[in-house]
């Protein structure tokens, strides 16, 4: 009886007494959750399969997640930045930053200790990573891509290469070997990400100098924009290049595109028209849709929750939560 009480679920799932051990991992809060998880296989099988595939699990994991997503109490510390910061993201090892000047910082998640804080672009800066690299834009249709060890850059995706989109880029993320980039064209690019491998000689790939601003309203015939720019990039330089490459372009937006976020291979992006696209990233095709009926800026998605953003008065300004399938959590936070 000592056993059994020391591992009483676990005495209780050898009875197959399922819905009494499913009752007491719905009274769990999310961290005891996800810690019952690791306990042992048994456990985790137990959890994925009751509480992912039965409606009665589905919505206490809903409402996990949304009480977490609206509620969370973080751990606060400080770091500096030399300028504003416009985008930050983090993963287990590094914090990286954009600011609004066009500079692109890591810092360290432990220590906060900077590695490097660099000039790449000339207005303010978005950017997504992977464990090698940092490819970042500002509102202007070309992608700088940075070693993400010491900031060097590694290669420049100009606009004038007939893949690159035609006006300024808004959003990208990336999932495995796989970048995707929206646009103000309303269009979704997707390309393959091909760095040059370590030792590799890639000297082909590489352009040296930051990339001067081009006019948010650009334009191919603006003599000014062309020539400020041929002082960097030649044809040779932009024929060479072959770090990204064009996979498909999806058209299914027919307004701005205003941003883009994914949770591994779902990807979501969101238009100037309020419609929220719900995207696999692996095949590169729609799975479904939704209008946010408002203007949205920005999104972010925390799977099964999609928040919407705008600060358009008049056109449902705030945030708003809907779930996968577009039905409305709450109308406006």
């Amino acid at each position: 009886m000592e056993e059994q009480n020391g591992n009483i679920v676990g005495w209780l799932m050898e009875r197959q007494f399922d819905l009494l051990v499913l009752d007491i991992f719905l009274n769990l809060d999310s961290k005891s959750l996800r810690a019952a998880k690791s306990v042992c296989q048994d456990w985790k099988q137990f959890i994925d399969k009751w509480l992912w595939s039965t409606p009665t699990g589905r919505r206490r994991v809903e409402q996990l997640l949304e009480d977490n997503f609206l509620n969370d109490s973080p751990d606060i510390r400080m770091m500096e930045a030399e300028n504003a910061i416009f985008d930050i993201h983090c993963d287990k090892n590094d914090i990286i930053c954009g600011s609004e000047f066009g500079h692109i910082g890591v810092w360290d998640l432990q220590t906060l200790e900077n590695r490097f804080y660099i000039r790449r672009h000339t207005r303010s800066v978005q950017l997504t990573f992977n464990d090698e690299a940092i490819f970042s834009v500002d509102y202007t249709p070309t992608i700088i891509v940075s070693s993400r060890k010491d900031g060097s850059m590694i290669y420049v995706h100009h606009y004038r290469l007939s893949s690159s989109h035609t006006l300024p880029i808004f959003g990208l993320r990336i999932w495995n070997d796989t970048l995707a980039t929206c646009s103000k064209d309303s269009n979704i690019k997707f390309y393959s990400i091909n760095l040059p491998k370590q030792g590799e000689d890639d000297s082909e790939m590489q352009v040296q100098q930051p990339l001067p601003a081009l006019d948010h309203q650009h334009n191919d015939s603006s003599d000014s924009d062309n020539e400020d720019n041929e002082m960097y990039y030649s044809a040779e330089d932009l024929s060479q290049n072959k770090v990204l490459e064009l996979i498909a372009t999806k058209t299914e937006h027919h307004r701005s595109v205003s941003h883009l976020d994914n949770n591994g291979t779902t990807l979501v992006s969101g238009d100037s028209d309020g419609i929220v696209i719900v995207w696999d990233f692996d095949k590169k095709e729609e799975v479904s849709r939704f209008d946010s009926e408002h203007y949205i800026m920005s999104l972010s998605l925390s799977m099964p929750h999609i928040a919407t953003c705008s600060i358009h008065r008049g056109q449902g300004a705030g945030a708003r939560l809907f779930n996968m399938e577009g039905q409305v959590k709450r109308s406006e936070i």
